[in-house]
């Protein structure tokens, strides 16, 4: 599977499941509302974990959920509601590529500064790993 494939699958997948706007790969233009942006992060080198000419290389893969930031609480939860759904959706499909086995990386929150917004958004970025097991 390609990353291109990969990042297609998981925004068709979410575009099911949040409630926001899903959008394949970041856009510059800062978002009007909760918006989930599904881009690659990186591809892993080729690894062998057999004998014999069998490679695999790994997936990473961030989802950024962001928000334009009104200082309400709500607005804040409903981005932590989002990473939860996502997270879920993680478990539900270890098996998104088989023989590949995915997993939730690390969450990072933060305020983004979009020049064209005149504000802040509140942003969550969300890892996936798919990564194929070690023997």
């Amino acid at each position: 599977m390609t990353m291109a494939q990969v990042i297609a699958q998981i925004t068709t997948d979410l575009r099911g499941l949040l409630s926001c706007i899903v959008e394949q790969y970041w856009r510059t233009e800062p978002p009007k509302e909760l918006t989930a942006f599904v881009q690659p992060s990186d591809r892993g080198p080729e690894e062998s974990n057999f004998m014999g000419n069998v490679f695999s290389r790994d997936y990473s893969v961030d989802i950024y959920v962001e928000v334009p930031w009104d200082n309400k609480v709500t607005t804040a939860e409903a981005v932590d509601d989002a990473i939860e759904i996502i997270a879920q959706y993680v478990s539900d499909n270890r098996q998104l590529i088989p023989d590949y086995i995915m997993t939730l990386g690390s969450t990072r929150y933060a305020y983004v500064q979009r020049s064209e917004a005149g504000k802040p958004c509140w942003a969550a970025q969300q890892k996936i790993k798919i990564e194929y097991p070690e023997v």
